[in-house]
């Protein structure tokens, strides 16, 4: 598939994320990177892209305040999921929370803290 339909994908289940609650935010179109982020309900934010090998579908990570021990997000999902849907985006939520507390990684304190910072925003677009 290629990335343009990708893209399309991600913009659909985020269509449907924001239906439930979620803020979704994703690249605007570009040929050479495909990525987003939603902000869940409790919010946090949770990455999304595809694997490097796209076939195997997407890959979500938390995102949390930067360090040098542990870098600025951390994997959610043990493997690739083929859809986007609330249940599999709680539970990345639910495996990434539980990991960063193992790393002892500092969250943001709320979303508006990680938008602030974020030094690629005219890079996204807000899906509705």
């Amino acid at each position: 598939m290629k990335k343009n339909n990708y893209r399309q994908e991600l913009v659909n289940s985020m269509q449907e994320l924001s239906k439930n609650g979620y803020r979704c935010f994703i690249t605007k179109e570009n040929p050479s990177f495909l990525y987003g982020f939603v902000i869940t309900p409790s919010d946090n934010i949770i990455y999304i892209q595809r694997d490097s090998f796209h076939f195997r579908g997407w890959t979500f990570d938390l995102k949390y305040k930067p360090s040098q021990k542990n870098g600025s997000g951390c994997q959610c999902l043990e493997n690739p999921v083929q859809e986007i849907t609330p249940e599999i985006i709680q539970e990345a939520e639910k495996q990434g929370l539980m990991f960063a507390r193992r790393l002892k990684a500092t969250l943001y304190n709320n979303s508006n803290e990680y938008l602030d910072k974020l030094w690629n925003a005219s890079e996204y677009e807000k899906i509705i």
